[in-house]
């Protein structure tokens, strides 16, 4: 009876020490809201929590304090756009098709994390703080509202094409007071610790590295979301997580950003989960991946999770448990295939870590954590067994969304991404592996070379950043990534230049060799409206034109080029060229005869023009032509076989020249090894018309073997035929 009685007690004392209020701090309680922090560029061992005694992030400390702390997180790439998009997709680069920050909107196709929640009712928003995440891209799907980075926005708070860490935290402090009646999704990105570093007062002066200073200001920041959090009592009910999109290298393995290697410094990133009603701190060993958010968020919501999702539940870990044994996270960069290289493509289980790539690489990360000692030689069973599981996911994923069809990136978004050194020249997506391809390693100099084009342009240290591309264009003069970061010096110059037009001709030549037609149309047109106008402008515009297949453009810019200079015997060739393909020999004729006038050695053009003449009946032309055209070229045996024909089967006899055309023949058969049926029907043609009328026949009977044997129909019934005139020692006449 005591023991009953003091269990009664004891109920009730909890009924009025709040039970429910007490238990759902013990075991989590219901999510009401959800709260996503990204960090871009932050690598995990910068935080204090993962081990760094620099005291950059006290309050992300603290909350840390009250959170799940994943020790093992891998990023998917080390790119801002792909990675947020595996981030908010749950899937993997192969899966989703975007593989760096190219600038080209993601389709509707996508499903997003904001989609889903925006479906269950929630108020979704996001609070961006670069461009390179602006709406204009996709990753806007499933928002509310979108608040996103401008040039012009909160000028006092912009850097570099991103919000400062105060400003993206006071519009978030704002958003919160006047939502927080509302169930709710909020998205928040920081940008500060990406390059350039300059971390504000402050942090420049507290932080003897302003890459740690940066991470300092965003950690103020993310202290004051976290206060407005409690102070409005929304703490306890929100599920809160705190990222990173990548990491950076910071000068290890030579690399001082981010987005060439996959090594741990660029992919290994913080990941704090507090869930709600839950104040205990707890540490996880196990790999885990950037792309497990999106299925645990909709775990712990109670919502199904996507069946297309890569990514799995990390809810268990919550209450100390595993998930899921031998997980192998993906991870990519193929910036290399950018100057011919191959891609590096990864798989990182447990301790270990495999890339794939023309020299694989294979590391034991418990015993050697900055990736020195390549284990492949060594332990080749292990690396085989992590290569095959790289070769599962990719056979499982790759083209899972099918995005194949890649909207072009306007002119002012190039310019946008330019500026952050994001584009210049496309990566191949294929994710196919060449063992004859560079290996990045062995590109990581041409690499330098690009990085400080790029952080000299970010700079806008022009003349240093020409220096650097000019080396560039010296080690890879054929690269198109040059040639672009060339054209974005240029441009950049152009207000400090004092020729504009100068400066404007360099960026359309480069946007020509780059093949960017329209853009080098636009940028010629503005030296134009410079009132600068040269034949050879007028030709490179001509040129372009003609790519884009704007004929009629194309033929205007030539007759003016060759008003300014009559005697180019290239304009001449390219206008008839042009206008014969639009089906008016007669002009094309005109501009190919001045042409062949000013530069007489152009056996190609006097073949195209013997051939159009021969067409129209004019066979004393077409000699005329063949003849001069064979003498510069004296070994073209379709040009010394036609030669041949009109020679010995034309009946005038101011054309019929059957010893030429015996000598002619021959020839053109030695060229061709007496392989070609109608070369050696030409040949019969030329022993009949000189009276050989048993060669004729011997040399008949080898081209109606040959025409059989090519399944030559037609020439089979002409040659039957004109066996029979030699038979009758008769020989054979066209016209």
């Amino acid at each position: 009876m005591k023991r009953f009685l003091t269990l009664v007690g004891f109920v009730v004392l909890l009924l009025s020490l709040g039970f429910w209020s007490l238990s759902s701090r013990l075991f989590g309680k219901k999510v009401r809201n959800v709260l996503l922090i990204s960090m871009d560029t932050v690598r995990a061992d910068r935080l204090g929590c993962y081990g760094y005694d620099k005291n950059t992030t006290p309050n992300i400390d603290s909350f840390a304090e009250d959170s799940v702390l994943f020790k093992s997180v891998v990023a998917p790439i080390p790119f801002t756009f792909p990675s947020h998009l595996s981030m908010m997709t749950g899937t993997i680069p192969p899966y989703h098709g975007v593989h760096d920050n190219e600038g080209r909107p993601i389709p509707d196709s996508h499903l997003t994390l904001a989609e889903v929640l925006k479906e269950q009712g929630y108020k979704t928003a996001a609070i961006i703080a670069s461009y390179v995440l602006n709406a204009k891209f996709g990753l806007n799907q499933g928002f509310d509202s979108y608040n996103e980075f401008k040039d012009d926005s909160y000028a006092p708070t912009v850097f570099v094409n991103g919000r400062r860490a105060s400003e993206t935290g006071r519009l978030t402090t704002e958003w919160l007071e006047e939502n927080s009646h509302n169930k709710f999704f909020l998205f928040i990105h920081y940008y500060d610790p990406h390059f350039p570093y300059h971390p504000p007062e402050p942090f420049d002066a507290e932080f003897k590295d302003p890459y740690d200073g940066e991470i300092a200001s965003v950690d103020e920041s993310v202290g004051r979301i976290i206060d407005k959090l409690k102070e409005l009592d929304l703490y306890d009910n929100t599920l809160i997580i705190i990222t990173s999109d990548h990491g950076e290298m910071l000068g290890e393995h030579e690399e001082a950003g981010h987005g060439y290697y996959i090594y741990e410094s660029a992919i290994k990133v913080p990941l704090i989960i507090k869930i709600p009603g839950s104040r205990k701190h707890r540490t996880v060993d196990e790999i885990v991946g950037l792309i497990d958010i999106f299925p645990t968020v909709c775990s712990k919501l109670g919502l199904q999770v996507p069946d297309f999702i890569q990514g799995v539940d990390l809810s268990s870990y919550f209450q100390g448990k595993g998930v899921v044994d031998s997980r192998y996270q993906y991870t990519e960069s193929l910036t290399a295939t950018k100057f011919g290289g191959n891609s590096l493509l990864g798989v990182v289980s447990g301790k270990w870590k495999y890339i794939q790539t023309t020299r694989p690489e294979l590391y034991n990360l418990e015993k050697d954590p900055g990736e020195e000692n390549n284990l492949v030689e060594k332990d080749p069973k292990r690396a085989h067994l992590m290569q095959g599981n790289l070769k599962y996911i990719m056979d499982s994923y790759l083209g899972g969304f099918a995005n194949t069809d890649k909207p072009d990136v306007d002119l002012e978004t190039r310019k946008k991404l330019e500026s952050l050194g994001y584009i210049g020249g496309d990566v191949d997506a294929s994710l196919s592996f060449d063992q004859l391809r560079d290996d990045p390693k062995d590109l990581k100099h041409i690499h330098k070379i690009y990085r400080k084009v790029v952080n000299y342009t970010l700079l806008e240290d022009w003349e240093n950043a020409r220096i650097w591309c000019d080396k560039l264009l010296a080690e890879r003069p054929d690269l198109p990534l040059a040639h672009m970061m060339s054209a974005q010096i240029w441009r950049g110059t152009v207000i400090n230049e004092p020729d504009k037009a100068k400066a404007y001709e360099k960026i359309a030549d480069m946007y020509l060799k780059l093949k960017e037609y329209d853009r080098a149309i636009k940028t010629w047109n503005e030296v134009l409206k410079l009132g600068v106008d040269t034949f050879e402008l007028r030709k490179k515009l001509a040129v372009a034109n003609i790519h884009l297949k704007n004929a009629e453009e194309a033929i205007e810019h030539l007759e003016i080029s060759l008003k300014m200079k009559p005697d180019q015997a290239d304009v001449n060739l390219t206008l008839g060229e042009i206008l014969n393909g639009l089906g008016d020999s007669d002009e094309a004729i005109k501009y190919w005869a001045a042409s062949v006038k000013i530069n007489p050695t152009q056996p190609g053009l006097l073949d195209e023009m013997a051939k159009i003449y021969y067409q129209k009946g004019e066979l004393r032309k077409a000699i005329d032509h063949w003849t001069k055209a064979a003498k510069l070229r004296p070994d073209d045996a379709e040009m010394l076989n036609n030669l041949a024909w009109l020679h010995s089967a034309i009946r005038n006899p101011d054309i019929r020249k059957p010893q030429k055309a015996l000598e002619y023949a021959l020839r053109s058969c030695e060229l061709t090894d007496y392989a070609q049926a109608n070369f050696v029907d030409t040949l019969a043609v030329a022993y009949a018309a000189n009276g050989q009328f048993p060669e004729a026949i011997e040399t008949a009977l080898k081209a109606l073997g040959l025409a059989v044997s090519d399944g030559r129909e037609n020439l089979v019934d002409e040659i039957n035929e004109r066996l029979e005139l030699y038979k009758a020692k008769q020989p054979y006449y066209y016209r």
